[in-house]
């Protein structure tokens, strides 16, 4: 049995291959070993400790590295050949973690991995510029052995080693080749995929095409593979179709109305018309109506039923045999009929309401009487009333003593940073009443939050504060000293 050429292409297809798959994986828990390897490193780095044992410091000290003694190692080690600079070192081990993870690759591994070196050597160099403190420990500078080794290049020509401006000067220069090599190394810049092109396959001999096109079932061996992609295949497109049938469906049950019973037909006709009725009984005497005439026109067009399509099936089958059919010409003249806006100038249009009925003789006649005849009734005497008490009105209830209530309590609201004025004084039998304009800014809370303290500085027994309705103005109710009722 012979075979296309698309079953090994397929299998050998650079984005979609068995091999491709696994390259994957193996990218992605390779993605994720350098995270943890940075992790590992950021944490040995984090809790150095020059006192720590390691290749280069025999001791009996305890090893106080959060990663123990294979950390303190490694950042020893770190520290002492790069310096500071060990931190920015691990920066591109985290771009590739994160394009192994991501299923991208890393391309040109050779030449990207000196570049990562070289960045490192040249960030410990520009580190060494900068002058280490006393407490620096290390017998080198902050850019470790190869930070030293580099800026001894240009100490050949100064006559020792950079400082000051010329360290600075050489960062500057140094900063721009070393951007280029962090962004080469960490595979940012002329970067391809890079499981394709590990994977890309050589141009095929054209002579070699019959051959690949025609070649024996034998001598593939692929056939449990091309039975599992045919499964998945078909598993996969079952899936999208039945997804696709659900969506289809929700979006048809979403969309489509519910049917409406024809009893609610009646109801909603009824209600029309009750609603119309309502607008033309809001006539006054004079003819004029009350209501806006688009308005009322628009209800008295709701009040035809034969405006609204959906009525026109409420009747009985039965009926229509005593009826001719109606013209659809006709039919739709009549749906598209307005009636002319109302207008509310018209007078005539607009009958006035009914008197009131008189009443008849009979009904005057058969009345129930009066049991209190009109002519004998007397209004009774005003003997029958008490006399009002003398009531002796407060002194305190002066026009002068309210004034100096007023500017008295003005002072109080100053005192809790309450600014305003007191416009009017009400005095009354039991309270009297303060109006306070406050200034600009003050808030009604604040003042009506003050009410007890009003009432201690005032000596009163209570007080009672709010916003004077409709108006710019606060009520400060106090008690009067002597009650008048």
């Amino acid at each position: 049995m012979r075979s296309g050429a698309s079953a090994p292409l397929a299998l050998a297809d650079t984005g979609y291959g068995i091999r491709a798959f696994a390259r994957r994986q193996v990218g992605r828990l390779v993605g994720a070993g350098l995270f943890a390897l940075v992790a590992f490193g950021i944490a040995s780095l984090a809790t150095w400790n020059v006192a720590d044992p390691s290749f280069s410091h025999a001791t009996d000290n305890i090893v106080s590295n959060a990663m123990g003694y294979v950390g303190a190692v490694f950042s020893d080690l770190a520290m002492q050949f790069f310096g500071l600079a060990a931190v920015a070192a691990l920066v591109p081990a985290v771009v590739w973690g994160f394009l192994l993870f991501s299923a991208r690759g890393v391309d040109r591994l050779p030449k990207r991995g000196l570049a990562w070196f070289g960045y490192a050597v040249l960030a410990a160099a520009i580190a060494g510029c900068v002058v280490p403190p006393k407490t620096w420990p290390l017998p080198t500078g902050l850019g470790g052995v190869f930070g030293d080794m580099v800026l001894k290049i240009p100490g050949f020509v100064v006559g020792g080693y950079p400082t000051g401006l010329i360290a600075s000067v050489l960062a500057v220069l140094l900063a721009a080749p070393a951007l280029w090599l962090f962004a080469y190394g960490s595979a940012l810049i002329a970067r391809q995929n890079g499981f394709a092109v590990l994977e890309q396959p050589a141009a095929p001999d054209p002579r070699d095409q019959d051959e690949l096109l025609f070649d024996n079932d034998e001598d593939e061996g692929d056939e449990g593979i091309l039975a599992l992609g045919a499964i998945t295949h078909w598993w996969l497109s079952l899936r999208a179709y039945l997804r696709r049938r659900a969506a289809r469906r929700r979006e048809h049950d979403d969309f489509e109305p519910e049917m409406e019973p024809r009893a609610s037909a009646w109801r909603r006709a009824a209600e029309r018309v009750e609603s119309a009725e309502f607008a033309e009984s809001r006539m006054s005497a004079d003819g004029r109506a009350r209501v806006e005439p688009e308005f009322f026109a628009a209800m008295v067009n709701d009040r035809s039923a034969s405006l609204d399509p959906d009525d026109a099936d409420v009747f009985d089958d039965d009926d229509d045999m005593d009826f001719a059919p109606e013209p659809v010409g006709q039919r739709s003249t009549a749906l598209n009929a307005k009636v002319q806006p109302f207008r509310s100038d018209a007078a005539t249009r607009v009958a006035a309401p009914a008197p009131r009925p008189v009443p008849g003789a009979r009904v005057q006649r058969e009345a129930q009487t009066s049991l209190i005849g009109s002519e004998q009734f007397e209004m009774p005497s005003l003997h029958f009333l008490s006399e009002p008490k003398n009531v002796v009105r407060d002194a305190s209830l002066s026009k002068d003593a309210l004034e100096q209530n007023a500017r008295l309590l003005e002072g109080v609201l100053e005192d809790f940073g309450v600014k305003g004025e007191i416009i009017h004084v009400r005095p009354g039998p039991v309270v009297t009443l303060y109006e306070l304009e406050p200034a600009p800014g003050i808030k009604s809370s604040r003042v009506i939050g003050l009410s007890d303290d009003i009432a201690r500085s005032m000596s009163a027994i209570a007080c009672r504060v709010a916003v004077v309705p409709g108006r710019n103005a606060i009520g400060i109710e106090l008690p009067n000293a002597k009650r008048e009722t």
